[in-house]
């Protein structure tokens, strides 16, 4: 997190994620919404690890909660992920014409993964 680090992470019995900084208070307040994106996918992957359970991942706007160096850090995570699992990536329209350079970078790195990039209409 940025200003304020994350010390650890806990997961409660009914499956709550609870972020705490090092002096044992609750940070996900202060946590941006890509780095809680980050998180739950950090989670879904840990979730698919561990059962075994083998599925195509679907990322509803990845690129819309991620500002500058952020966008670029995500998108190279996507395709790092890409590699070794599939990756359904969907974009607005707006999301298309508002972050053009955005998008060709994510298809730069996908190009490298399994993912495959396209237009909704």
């Amino acid at each position: 997190m940025e200003g304020q680090q994350c010390d650890h992470v806990e997961l409660g019995k009914t499956y709550q994620l609870a972020l705490y900084d090092k002096t044992g208070f609750s940070c996900a307040g202060a946590c941006f919404a890509v780095e809680r994106a980050l998180l739950a996918l950090s989670f879904t992957l840990a979730m698919h690890e561990v059962s075994g359970f083998e599925s195509p991942l679907f990322v509803d706007t990845p690129i819309a909660r991620a500002l500058g160096e952020n966008r670029a850090n995500f998108a190279q995570i996507l395709a790092q992920v890409s590699k070794g699992k599939q990756l359904i990536l969907t974009f607005t329209p707006d999301e298309l014409r508002d972050h053009k350079k955005s998008f060709k970078m994510a298809e730069q790195y996908a190009n490298g993964g399994g993912c495959t990039c396209s237009r909704a209409r």
